[in-house]
This record gives C-alpha cells, structure tokens and sequence, in this order.
C-alpha cells in the first residue's frame, strides 16, 4: 500500500466513498416523494443508498487504523484514550451544541419525510440535554441530531480498544472471529429477547458488542494485511465482482424502518 505521511492513502479513498454514501443516504431520508424513495430501493440507484452499510464499513476501517500502533508496540492506555477523546468527544460537543442551541420546541420541520419531520420538537429537558452531552449512554440520541448514533458506539469502543488490541495480537485469527460470533449472537439475542431497550437510534449497550466484533475484524484485517493482499490478488475477477456486491447491506432498510416505527410510537424500540 502506497504511504504518505505515514498514511495509507488507500484508506483515504475508502473513507471518501463511504462519506459519499452516508451523505447520498441522508439526503434521500429527507425526501417524503414516494417514487424517491422507491428509486433508491429497488433499482440500481440502490449501491448510493447504503449509508449503514458504509457506517459499519468506518468501524471496520477503524479497527484497522486503531491497531497498527498496538501491532507494534505497547500502546498506554492513558495516551490513547486521550487522543480519542480529544478526536472524537471534542468536535462532537462542538456540534451537539450548535444542535442544542438551535433547538426548535414549537413546530415540526414540513416539506421532509419522516426521518427529519419531529427533529426538534418538544421541550427543553435537562436530563436529555445531559445525556447528549455525556455522549456514551444509552439515551434518545435522535433528539437533537439523529446521525450521532455511530458516535455513541465509536466513543464507547474507543475506550476498551486496548482490551480488544491485546487480542489481536495475542490470539490467533481463528479465536478472534469465534470471539467476533460470540459477540454478534449477544447482541443479536437482544433483538428477540429485549434485554435491553433503544431509547435512540441503535442506541443499546448491547449493540456496541457487535459493532466492536466489526473493530476486531478490521484489526485481523491490519494484523494479516500482506498475505490477504496476497490472496485477493490471485483471485478471478468474478469472484472480486462478488465481494463488491457483498457490501450492499440489506439491514439497513430494517434499520430505518425502525427509526420510522420509533418515531410514530412511544420512542423506545425494544
């Protein structure tokens, strides 16, 4: 992989698609035309229309970026917390601020489709206020800006990162995805058994297992990056062509028909 400053610039490029698809993604959520919506779920226009998939692609490619220092050398817990802190927390507080402060409590938002209508609506609390601003709870994270849900989890796993680092490096890769299924089947469980509720968007204590299963993959993905390399570039092209297509994520429509239901409903999906 090309390096610029110690950059990967591949992963650059990376990053550009999938903000690409996020932003395409919510701008098609504003939108309350029928036939817009249908557009960008059954045709072709579908691969632009997979914000949540790219979502899930950073946390990935997080897991990859976090644990190249560790596969290093020791990393202190104290330094790394802090840099991610200060990555993560600070710019989030700047914009969950300006959020805050141009809260509307009057009128819901016409002219948008369900997902931005009741944005901002309803009254001043303190206890909300406060859990935006801690970030890391399981709270209504739709209240002020819907799209900080990711920032929740990416905070959360951030600070138990060097626990998930120690097993990259420290077990081998099998063990790793068997801890990465472990992971998944708990978080995956409380959808059916309703452990625990989502007061925000993906909001549960329990969904960031499975996100950090998505951290570790990106890890063992860095650990073992040269003989993957090796093994993709003696594949067919069909079979690269598949790999392209595997990054549609049909879950997301789920997802979203879930911030639907949770609007028109009492504001808990369990």
């Amino acid at each position: 992989m090309a390096i610029i400053d110690k950059r990967l610039i591949q992963l650059d490029s990376i990053r550009g698609l999938a903000a690409l698809s996020v932003f395409l993604t919510h701008i098609l959520l504003l939108s309350s035309n029928p036939t817009v919506e249908k557009l960008s779920r059954e045709s072709p226009l579908r691969i632009l229309d997979n914000g949540h998939g790219a979502v899930l692609l950073f946390f990935v490619l997080s897991g990859f970026v976090l644990s190249l220092p560790f596969l290093k050398s020791a990393v202190p817990y104290t330094s790394f917390t802090i840099k991610r802190i200060i990555r993560i927390y600070f710019p989030y507080l700047v914009a969950i601020t300006v959020a805050i402060l141009a809260f509307n409590s009057k009128d819901p938002i016409q002219g948008y489709g369900e997902w931005i209508k009741n944005l901002a609506t309803g009254t001043f609390e303190v206890k909300g206020i406060l859990e935006n601003l801690l970030l890391v709870g399981n709270y209504d994270s739709d209240r002020y800006n819907p799209v900080i849900w990711s920032l929740v989890h990416e905070m959360r796993i951030s600070l138990f990162f060097p626990i998930i680092a120690l097993l990259i490096v420290r077990l081998r890769w099998t063990v790793n995805l068997v801890i990465c299924l472990g992971l998944s089947t708990v978080s995956s469980l409380n959808l059916l058994f309703h452990w625990e509720p989502y007061y925000g968007f993906q909001s549960s204590f329990l969904l960031s297992l499975h996100l950090s299963a998505l951290f570790i993959i990106g890890g063992l993905v860095a650990k073992h990056r040269k003989e993957l390399v090796g093994l993709y570039v003696k594949l067919p092209q069909s079979v690269k062509y598949v790999f392209f297509a595997a990054f549609d994520d049909p879950v997301h429509l789920r997802s979203q028909d879930a911030r639907r239901n949770r609007k028109a409903g009492n504001g808990v999906v369990r």
